[in-house]
């Protein structure tokens, strides 16, 4: 925890074998192979947010595994789930598609400004290696100390979009909040908190492992006990009608948005794979009731502040 609160990020290594996640990368090769040439679902900067992915069977299966890292963090079992995006990338070398373009990045929060101190840690897990030359997560070191200062330095900043512009990047620059490539090792899974300033880049041109696929799923856990009546209607809401959410697990549920549905219908699963009806899956999903009263941990004994913007 100590590498999770000085820098806003710690990676894990050993959160799958090797096996398992060979096992799931050639699931998640299966999906996409039944797309056609125009077809495929990868959307920006490599993140697939449709046709229910966050409901397939590897995903879930990845996302049962994650679970003890959250554990460990948030000290209780009585956690919720998010139903997260994965990030799927071929190499641009197989392609041609296009590298890293020095001096760019797409450097965002996302908290947002409504949200006061911490809020939750936001985890991805790899189940292929990503160097610093490969598909890479990129963070400003240290900037999720300086999130209340910088949303609150000033009312129209706290009110803009997510996205950080030159001189938002800058004034981080200036707090000593450098840009970091953060590599992570195949079954590894990286952790940050969600007020860190983050993006990832593209593949160097050049680079050593020109066959190297990326394949990341994204979870998110936080403690049951944070969420309201509203929160719990729009979990289950979300895992009966197979929706895809945003990070956040118990508070300020997000559905994304289904796009596309009359191109999505024919390669969107129709029902929830047998490891998502589970009992330990339901619990994540808020479908079933944790027992706060059973003298076990139910997590930290403060919750998520909010303010009007």
């Amino acid at each position: 925890m100590k590498e999770l609160n000085d820098k806003g990020y710690c990676v894990i290594p050993d959160v799958l074998t090797s096996e398992e996640c060979d096992v799931y990368a050639e699931k998640y090769r299966d999906w996409l192979a039944a797309f056609g040439a125009d077809e495929a679902p990868y959307e920006d900067c490599s993140i697939i947010q449709s046709h229910r992915v966050g409901h397939l069977e590897q995903t879930w299966q990845v996302r049962l595994k994650a679970k003890s890292v959250f554990q460990t963090i948030w000290q209780t079992d009585k956690l919720l789930s998010s139903f997260d995006a994965v990030a799927i990338a071929e190499p641009p070398e197989k392609e041609s598609k296009a590298f890293n373009t020095p001096n760019t990045n797409w450097f965002h929060l996302d908290q947002r400004a409504m949200r006061v101190g911490l809020h939750s840690y936001q985890g991805a897990v790899y189940l292929e290696e990503a160097s610093e030359t490969d598909y890479c997560f990129r963070v400003l070191v240290g900037s999720h100390k300086q999130y209340e200062s910088f949303y609150y330095r000033d009312e129209s900043v706290a009110k803009k979009s997510n996205k950080l512009n030159n001189n938002d990047v800058a004034w981080y620059q200036q707090h000593d909040c450098y840009p970091s490539k953060v590599s992570v090792p195949k079954g590894g899974m990286v952790v940050w908190d969600s007020r860190l300033v983050h993006d990832n880049c593209r593949p160097e041109e050049g680079r050593p492992n020109k066959d190297r696929w990326r394949f990341v799923v994204f979870v998110c856990m936080t403690p049951a006990r944070w969420a309201r009546k509203k929160d719990l209607q729009m979990k289950r809401e979300a895992y009966e009608k197979l929706l895809m959410t945003c990070h956040w697990p118990s508070q300020g549920i997000i559905f994304k948005e289904e796009r596309h549905l009359y191109l999505e219908e024919e390669h969107r699963i129709k029902k929830l794979p047998e490891v998502a009806r589970s009992h330990e899956a339901k619990l994540l999903a808020g479908m079933e009731e944790y027992d706060f009263e059973d003298g076990r941990p139910n997590g930290p004994d403060w919750e998520p502040q909010w303010r009007e913007l």
